[in-house]
Order: C-alpha cells, then structure tokens, then sequence
C-alpha cells in the first residue's frame, strides 16, 4: 500500500513502484479513508485487504512496534538482517519506517526518507528464491 500526495514529482518512488511490480508485489496508489479489521477502505470507495496491518508513520516507533518482544536496532525501530528478515520470527520480514538494520550486519539504520525505498526494493528483488 502506498499513499501519495497529489504532487507526483517524487522520481524515486516512480521508479520504486516499477522496481516492485517487477518483483511480482501488486502495489496500490490511494488514500486511506478507513481502517476495519479486515480491510483498508481507500476515499474512493476502494477496499484492500489485508492479514496484518502495522501503521509506521512519524519518527519514532509506534507503541505497537515498541512493544513487540523482538531485537530491536538502534532507535528502537524491528531489527532487521540483511534480508529484511526479524531473525528471531522465522518467515517474517519488516520494511519501512518501522525497521532498522541490527547493529551485527555492519549496516546503518535507513533514515525514515521515500528515497530510501528503491534500496530496500532492490535488497527484495536479490532475495534467494
């Protein structure tokens, strides 16, 4: 789920959603109007649903993501490896505001930025399949 503003200037996530698709993600451009359990209700009527929704917005972690009992990296955000995995969650991976390299990957935590994302969709596409 990505969510635009109305000013479509931002090149990197032009070329971010191209990159994502390629990798089989289906991506959906809206506005989120409403939350329910089981879906994403976007302002022009459009339902998307979902498993597990965790909202990451701000420059912090959320409470949710502060209370998971998970390695966290370092400003609190779901540790992550390499691969974007939660190596202590087998089958889970976390993307986005609400994660952060750990600190034993040698790697520095992503700043909370769009431009970050094409970095972590190629990190997706070189996944071992």
């Amino acid at each position: 789920m990505m969510s635009y503003s109305n000013d479509n200037s931002n090149v990197e996530c032009a070329f971010s959603s191209r990159d994502a698709i390629f990798s089989g993600v289906h991506l959906v451009h809206g506005v989120v109007k409403d939350v329910q359990p089981e879906k994403i209700v976007l302002s022009d009527g459009t339902n998307v649903p979902y498993g597990l929704l965790v909202w990451s917005t701000g420059v912090g972690p959320s409470s949710f993501v502060n209370n998971l009992d998970v390695p966290k990296s370092p400003g609190g955000r779901i540790g992550i490896d390499e691969w974007l995995r939660v190596p202590s969650v087998p089958d889970v991976f976390a993307v986005g505001d609400c994660s952060g390299f750990l600190e034993t990957t040698g790697k520095e935590v992503l700043p909370a930025l769009a431009q970050v994302s094409p970095i972590t969709d190629k990190i997706i596409q070189e996944y071992p399949k």
